[in-house]
């Protein structure tokens, strides 16, 4: 639950939500209020330890009511469910429940110190093991000032323990002081992996002294690799007439006789095939179809001498930018390896939202920063977000690493298809 009146509309618990639970809905007097969806979320309490102001709580209550009391003196230890189903917490100290220690506020932590515990520790599951995404190392990172809302100053990170490990190793850490990341092993439990890897070397050591004959003797190969979309034109060849997209096929002519032959549904074809032949002269032929479309992609009479490798490699020419690849790339989420603008940024005229609505943004774009032309204006933009911030926006809402995350192509297909929101 949100208290509408604490949230700030600062966006950490949208970008930190690991079941996509949360989104930020502009209100009446234009700010920001982070609304939970109560279909998605699992309660895993993420939001509450990456709220700064404290405004979100499993009751609707202020969350600090809920925080554990302290006795001067004691250890307390917060446990995360996962741990507790396999092995009762046990040692000196206080334990305190959690559905996943990414629930854990820095401040929380800090008004047990100052309520009089001697240490807070935090048990939770290994790196890249946690439950509910990265909620272990988030809090670590926000107690080490490392990660957003950060801890304050006044906190002593040397009286907090962090220990992640196995659900099914018991907990020892209530009772102990060590600060690691990462259990530590002793170099003894690592001799069984060690001897294993060192057996394997030595057999491949031993494999490079053995002779493999991978054709025979008297024989030839030609080796075939295609990498084509859909429509595009291919390099060296003739365009398509028309085409289609609906079914492609390669074919492989040895001497007249087809030698090899295969159709592919989808957008692309991605193949690679080894054809043996004997030595001598050979006429070779390559067509890639696309539907009733035929088009040579290789065709030469040479002779072929014994034991040779002839390698030939069908690729799309280099074109300019696309503004269909660019849509998906809009509307795709990161994680499908888009670049999710879709998430912030609607496409429907006046619909604001963490981001402003980009409908008519090439028109926008132009002039909007002199000496920039619509599509370098856009390119900062996704560059370097805080360069120009539009009004009613604050600098550091929108995440910086957008851009560094796409290739050049796609950096300029993703321009190409803003430049058509006119």
């Amino acid at each position: 639950i949100v208290d509408a009146v604490r949230c700030t509309g600062c966006t950490l618990c949208f970008i930190d939500c690991p079941y996509l639970a949360v989104t930020m809905e502009r209100q009446d007097d234009g700010e920001l209020l982070a609304v939970i969806d109560p279909r998605l979320c699992v309660s895993c309490g993420i939001c509450i330890g990456s709220c700064p102001p404290l405004a979100i709580s499993f009751d609707g209550r202020p969350p600090e009511e809920a925080w554990p009391s302290t006795e001067a003196g004691t250890s307390l230890t917060y446990v995360c469910e996962r741990h507790l189903q396999h092995h009762p917490a046990e040692g000196n100290g206080t334990v305190v429940p959690v559905t996943c220690v990414g629930m854990v506020h820095p401040d929380e932590v800090l008004a047990m110190l100052d309520g009089g515990a001697a240490d807070v520790g935090l048990i939770g599951c290994p790196p890249d093991d946690c439950a509910n995404r990265e909620g272990n190392e988030w809090t670590q990172a926000r107690l080490s000032r490392e990660r957003r809302p950060k801890s304050r100053e006044t906190l002593d990170l040397d009286r907090v323990r962090f220990d992640w490990r196995a659900p099914g190793d018991p907990p020892h850490a209530i009772s102990t002081g060590f600060r690691q990341p990462v259990p530590a092993r002793s170099w003894r439990s690592l001799l069984p992996i060690t001897g294993m890897f060192a057996l394997l070397l030595a057999g491949q050591i031993l494999l490079t002294f053995v002779s493999v004959d991978a054709f025979g003797t008297d024989s030839a190969v030609f080796e075939l690799s295609v990498k084509h979309r859909a429509g595009a034109p291919i390099e060296g060849a003739e365009p398509f007439n028309g085409g289609g997209t609906e079914e492609m096929r390669v074919e492989v002519q040895i001497d007249g006789v087809v030698a090899f032959d295969r159709s592919y549904d989808g957008q692309t074809v991605s193949e690679f095939e080894q054809i043996v032949l004997s030595p001598g002269f050979h006429e070779v032929l390559v067509v890639l179809e696309e539907d009733e479309s035929r088009v040579v992609v290789f065709e030469e009479g040479r002779v072929f001498e014994n034991r040779e490798v002839l390698a030939v490699t069908v690729v799309d020419s280099t074109e300019g930018p696309s503004a269909e690849r660019g849509a998906e790339l809009f509307t795709t989420a990161v994680i499908r390896g888009g670049a999710g603008c879709r998430v912030c940024h609607s496409l429907r005229e006046g619909d604001d939202g963490v981001g402003p609505s980009l409908a008519g943004v090439a028109a926008r774009a132009t002039g909007r920063i002199p000496g920039l032309s619509a599509g370098e204006y856009l390119r900062q933009s996704i560059l370097d977000p805080d360069a120009y911030v539009v009004d009613g926006y604050r600098s550091g809402q929108m995440r910086p690493d957008v851009g560094a995350r796409l290739t050049d192509s796609e950096l300029a297909d993703l321009i190409s298809y803003l430049l058509t929101l006119r």
